[in-house]
């Protein structure tokens, strides 16, 4: 289904990457939100833009619905798996909540499995440079920022495949 608006969430516990994205212009914008202000966020776009029959989707990363869990892969002392047991907990749980807010403000919520880690950044993570490329040889500009945190790229990366936009990516050197 074509989309006027996709909201890619990469959920965390302490500052969730937000993706903005408008189709028709391939206007796109990234930021970090605390749960709060994700949802005076969706709140907000609510607001301004469901009176405009637009169809807008938020996309949530939902690392809940995969079994693999390759954090936990290596050595770990007791004390270090259960702390990072504990974190993906906490992670998993936020998103879960995120997509429960979007669903009762109205919003159509789909839950995407993690992408793939394909990229050359730390564990196969998409780097800043390698999004700036990405996007903008995609047709969707740059980002206004000169850096971006992880989440943020991550969410960058849900809007930009849920727009089922064409991939033009050309690999930095």
């Amino acid at each position: 289904m074509k989309y006027d608006i996709i909201i890619g969430i990469d959920p965390d516990t302490e500052k969730s990457g937000v993706c903005f994205l408008e189709t028709a212009t391939r206007i796109l914008e990234v930021s970090s939100l605390t749960l709060p202000q994700l949802i005076d966020y969706l709140e907000f776009v609510k607001s301004k833009k469901m009176n405009y029959n637009e169809k807008i989707v938020v996309v949530v990363e939902a690392s809940w619905t995969t079994t693999h869990n390759h954090h936990l892969a290596g050595k770990h002392t007791l004390a270090s798996a259960s702390k990072t047991g504990y974190n993906i907990g906490r992670n998993h749980q936020q998103g879960i909540v995120i997509c429960e807010m979007a669903k009762k403000l109205g919003f159509e919520v789909v839950e995407q499995p993690p992408l793939r880690k394909c990229w050359k950044g730390i564990n196969g993570k998409i780097t800043h440079k390698e999004l700036q490329n990405l996007l903008y040889n995609s047709g969707l500009g740059m980002l206004d920022k000169k850096t971006s945190n992880q989440e943020e790229r991550d969410a960058a990366l849900i809007c930009f495949f849920s727009s089922n936009l064409p991939l033009k990516y050309k690999p930095t050197k």
